[in-house]
């Protein structure tokens, strides 16, 4: 499966290389809150001097109100299909 990713964007290799034009592109931000509390540390590490070596820093997810992760999954799921659906009514327009 990995041979059908894109080793630059990380999606489909039949999607991304397609040159037929058939396949267009917008680009969208997207931000893994994870990937900014790693950074965040990282960053506040560095100005104190720490030494990073021999340490990896991994995400562990934690609810603060009581969700659960199939209803987190859900939400974001219903969130794309809602902005997908705003996206395509706004090219329609």
């Amino acid at each position: 499966m990995e041979q059908e990713r894109c080793g630059q964007c990380g999606m489909p290799v039949w999607m991304c290389h397609d040159e037929t034009g058939g396949v267009q592109f917008s680009i969208q931000e997207d931000e893994c809150v994870a990937k900014r509390e790693i950074d965040r540390r990282n960053d506040a590490d560095s100005k104190k001097g720490k030494s990073a070596h021999g340490i990896s820093l991994r995400p562990e997810p934690y609810y603060v109100d009581g969700a659960t992760w199939l209803e987190t999954r859900d939400t974001y799921y219903k969130t794309l299909v809602e902005r997908a659906s705003e996206a395509q009514e706004g090219i329609a327009a």
